[in-house]
């Protein structure tokens, strides 16, 4: 199975989630509703990408001299739009679940990633690269802000049952996919370097850990009724 083709699964399974959302759109909150559109804008840049290299493949001799003049190989450069959303999104998503001082220091280090990974994207690793330091805050960033809502989750006196609790599949839904992530970080740059098809059958693996992510997702989606009988910080 070519990568191409686990890449195109990948992002049709990205639709469960935002179908459920959508079927569940009278239940979204503002958490939920921030969440809904961390999946449409993370869905329509993997639609981006996946015509970038769709129209790429096809007229390349019209795209060639861009690419040359640039230096672009593969889709490293549109990485950076990646951790952008998930920086600005899931960064208020999960202040507006713990809340006060901890969410706060959530949304100020969201910024500070995000103000460092453009830095990093402009002027050090660059866009022609996979990259060392962007996915790697990207994944450690999301991995654990999600553990720590979960820990603040299971630590406080639960008023729903854990199953219903529809953050709670969500944040799993966001773990499973960055536990690769945070091993991308340590050797995700050099093996893109040095042996670029050892890296695309890494990524074809992750894209079965995406793959679970989204089904997770798709089932906090489905739990969202119950999100009113979770009681978040501002609503205390």
């Amino acid at each position: 199975m070519s990568e191409l083709l686990i890449s195109r699964i990948t992002v049709a399974f990205s639709l469960i989630p935002i179908a459920m959302a959508i079927y569940r759109w009278n239940h979204l909150n503002k958490a939920l509703m921030l969440f809904f559109m961390y999946k449409v804008l993370s869905l329509l840049l993997n639609l981006g990408e996946q015509f970038f290299i769709w129209y790429a493949t096809k007229y390349y001799p019209s795209v060639e001299p861009y690419l040359t003049y640039f230096g672009i190989q593969d889709t490293s450069f549109i990485g950076i739009l990646y951790h952008v959303i998930a920086f600005i999104y899931l960064g208020r998503f999960y202040k507006t679940l713990v809340g006060n001082t901890a969410g706060r220091i959530i949304l100020w280090v969201a910024y500070l990633l995000l103000s460092t990974s453009v830095i990093n994207y402009c002027f050090i690793e660059g866009y022609r690269v996979y990259g060392k330091f962007n996915p790697g805050a990207s994944a450690i960033f999301i991995f654990g802000t999600a553990v720590y809502y979960l820990y603040q989750m299971f630590r406080s006196n639960l008023s729903l049952p854990v199953r219903r609790n529809p953050y709670f599949w969500l944040s799993l839904g966001v773990i499973v996919p960055n536990l690769l992530g945070v091993f991308f970080f340590l050797i995700g740059d050099a093996v893109h370097q040095e042996d670029y098809s050892l890296f695309t059958a890494l990524s074809s693996f992750k894209n079965g850990f995406l793959i679970i992510g989204q089904i997770l997702m798709g089932i906090g989606f489905w739990h969202a009724p119950f999100a009113k009988f979770v009681t978040l910080p501002e609503q205390k």
